[in-house]
């Protein structure tokens, strides 16, 4: 198990990182990567996402890829909504 000291390590870098790539990413891809490494060191092996899973997140997503499913959504949003 990790220590309490080795997490706030982990955090460290990964504020440290994140304000690194601010430099080099959009802010949503930011927010991307940032939900993707948050999953991936979850302190509980169980909950960390597999490579497959990892490969399939949006932050590998093209933005023609990242559209189309924001489109998607906010069609069976609407449809839902207009249903009611």
């Amino acid at each position: 198990m990790l220590s309490l000291f080795k997490i706030y390590l982990v955090v460290q870098h990964l504020f440290w990182i994140s304000r690194l790539l601010a430099f080099f990413i959009t802010e949503s891809e930011l927010v991307l990567a940032r939900s993707l490494v948050t999953k991936m060191v979850s302190t509980s092996p169980a909950d960390r996402p597999t490579t497959v899973t990892i490969l399939k997140h949006p932050y590998f997503w093209s933005p023609d890829e990242q559209l189309r499913f924001l489109e998607v959504s906010r069609g069976v949003g609407e449809t839902a909504i207009s249903s009611t």
